[in-house]
């Protein structure tokens, strides 16, 4: 009567399980130790981009060394990445590369810096400091007062800036944006996270804010408008723009119209002169006027 063998029960090890490697990047390794020594395969794979197994190191029997290279960061923040080895995580965490030299933002200006709703501007910055230069991506943002911010993160592009560049990107005004003087806001933003996008863990380089630096109009002439968001009220129609100027008639919600004039600042609205399709012609406040 033969008896098969009992099966290997394999144990593994891995020595360090945490790793720190310099910014400036590398090769290291870590050991695996199997219990027993003969009949236990193992596999070694990267969870990031930045790290990549050694020739040779992906797979294995037994004890062995699994040899990895880290990237260079390009990032002033620290980064976290992980290896599975022999069913093991090994942790590797890369210091954040040092900032060489101060960068900050001189002025900044659009181009055209007149422009309707529904328009693109381009937004160039000028660049002072001291340094050889870091990539960037480019933040900015319109401000009017007591309105929520515009922003328009698809356009939020990337450059190389130093002292003496000046980076520029687009910036698209959306439709029915009110109108008004904004101030323009822009930012240098270290892409910590990598993603080539603004936000979360990503690191301002410098932000700055230049005030009455671009007018925007919400309608253009002969644009097809319509009534909306009164409560039920109608929008007045008045001789002129004013809210003193005489009630010419009302209109409802959801009445269309083609801008005839404007805008008119007074009293705190900017006023558009609009023929109604009642018949009605006249000014009335934009807050309550939106396009087709």
């Amino acid at each position: 009567m033969t008896q098969n063998a009992a099966p290997v029960v394999c144990v593994y090890s891995v020595s360090p399980t945490n790793k720190t490697i310099a910014y400036s990047g590398g090769s290291d390794s870590v050991s695996v130790t199997t219990s027993p020594t003969s009949g236990c395969a193992w596999t070694a794979t990267s969870n990031v981009g930045w790290i990549t197994i050694a020739s040779g190191s992906s797979s294995g029997s037994g004890n062995a060394t699994v040899g990895f290279t880290v990237e260079a960061n390009p990032n002033t923040s620290s980064r976290t990445g992980t290896l599975t080895v022999a069913t093991k995580t090994v942790t590797v965490t890369q210091n954040a590369a040092p900032v060489v030299g101060t960068y900050y933002i001189e002025s900044a200006s659009a181009s055209p810096d007149s422009v309707g709703s529904g328009s693109m501007t381009r937004i160039t910055m000028t660049i002072g400091g001291t340094g050889g230069g870091i990539p960037v991506l480019l933040g900015a943002s319109l401000r009017l007062p007591g309105k929520t911010p515009l922003s328009d993160p698809a356009h939020d592009g990337s450059a190389f800036v130093g002292p003496g560049s000046t980076p520029s990107r687009l910036f698209s005004v959306p439709v029915d944006t009110p109108s008004g003087t904004y101030d323009l806001l822009v930012s240098l933003v270290d892409d910590t996270n990598g993603d080539g996008r603004i936000g979360g863990s990503d690191r301002t380089v410098d932000l700055q804010a230049f005030t009455s630096a671009i007018w925007i109009w919400k309608f253009d002439i002969d644009m097809a408008v319509r009534v909306y968001n009164t409560g039920g009220a109608g929008l007045r129609v008045r001789s002129n723009a004013g809210t003193s100027m005489a009630v010419v008639g009302t209109v409802p919600d959801g009445t269309t119209g083609s801008v005839l004039l404007g805008p008119v600042p007074a009293d705190g609205y900017y006023w558009w002169c609009v023929r109604w399709a009642t018949g009605i012609a006249g000014w009335s406040v934009e807050d309550y006027v939106t396009s087709q």
